[in-house]
């Protein structure tokens, strides 16, 4: 700054030989001609470092595309990746496909859910698979131990080796073979030996015509006589080892082979033995790939009546089993307890 007197001063730039009395004009002059400059110069310094740096990108492709062999294995790459993609697309399409039909598909073949998992045997000693009395050989014991009981009925079939106590249950037996089961239901095509056993077994498709007079429910004769004790709480059928009461002797029969160990009842196909005939039906199925139980809802098939009614409750959206540590309910049982895994204990 230039001082010209006691009263007057001049502002002058300090880049040119400008100058003014009035401040505010030297700095309008130092923004419009010197910062505009200033603003070019660092415009240029920018645009020559970016020249640079867009010149070392370059040269370090140049040197990717020498060493991966050019821009043609790009392209291939760049193919291989579609093709790669498309095909895990329609990988994807031919999973949803199979996963829809297998949900509707009828299982063929053997159901695993009911054979045994454990490892089978077949290294048996010849006195543990050979009769005795007759020489016949088998392939499991357990099949040997229902042949053996054949032996102790006085009349035998040779055919399918089952026992009868008396000549008449005897001869009523070859009939089946001799002539078979001609006497055939019109509704399920179920064979009979004689026209008495094919009316008693039609009046079962008319429906059970005895009514519970406690909770409403229908019976067979037979049935319901059992079912009125079930009410009354009769249970005269006491196990001496365990103490549990049954309503019948059947049912007390097949509990007692819980503890005697004792499997009357053999798979012909596996050599698995059961304590009923009732299990050993249904295990047979799981062999043959039959399933009688068909849902009236949707086209799946089941194996016994108790899988078909638990099935049923997801169609009417009965949910009877609920969780105790929250507000969810399940339809069946087993979905309830992988729930309960959910849950963490309190600690």
């Amino acid at each position: 700054m230039l001082f010209l007197g006691p009263m007057s001063c001049l502002f002058s730039c300090s880049q040119c030989s400008f100058s003014h009395h009035i401040k505010r004009k030297v700095q309008e002059h130092v923004q419009s001609e010197h910062c505009t400059a200033t603003a070019i110069q660092k415009m240029l310094y920018m645009k020559k470092a970016s020249t640079k740096t867009q010149q070392k990108n370059k040269d370090l492709n140049a040197e990717k595309k020498n060493v991966d062999g050019g821009p043609e294995k790009k392209r291939k790459s760049k193919k291989k990746d579609n093709v790669e993609k498309k095909h895990e697309c329609k990988q994807k399409k031919n999973n949803i496909e199979n996963k829809k039909q297998r949900r509707w598909k009828e299982p063929t073949g053997e159901d695993k859910r009911f054979l045994s998992t454990r490892p089978v045997n077949k290294n048996f000693r010849a006195e543990e698979t050979k009769c005795l009395k007759c020489g016949k050989i088998f392939e499991h014991p357990n099949q040997l131990k229902a042949h053996m009981k054949l032996h102790n009925f006085r009349y035998s079939c040779s055919q399918c080796e089952k026992g009868f106590t008396s000549q008449s249950g005897y001869y009523q037996h070859q009939r089946v073979h001799k002539r078979g089961r001609i006497f055939i239901c019109s509704q399920c095509k179920k064979g009979f030996l004689c026209n008495y056993s094919l009316k008693q077994h039609e009046r079962l498709h008319e429906g059970p015509s005895h009514l519970c007079t406690v909770c409403g429910k229908s019976f067979s004769k037979a049935g319901i006589t059992r079912h009125m004790q079930m009410h009354r709480g009769e249970k005269n059928f006491l196990c001496t080892i365990c103490g549990k009461s049954f309503l019948s002797s059947g049912e007390l029969l097949v509990h007692s082979r819980s503890h005697t160990g004792e499997l009357p009842y053999t798979c012909t196909c596996c050599g698995k033995g059961f304590s009923s005939k009732g299990h050993l039906n249904v295990h047979m199925r799981s062999h043959t790939g039959e399933r009688p139980y068909l849902c009236l809802e949707c086209p799946k098939r089941f194996l016994t009546l108790n899988c078909l009614k638990r099935h049923m409750l997801s169609h009417n959206g009965v949910k009877p089993f609920k969780c105790p540590c929250c507000e969810r309910e399940f339809s069946q049982k087993g979905n309830l307890n992988r729930h309960l895994a959910t849950h963490k204990p309190d600690t």
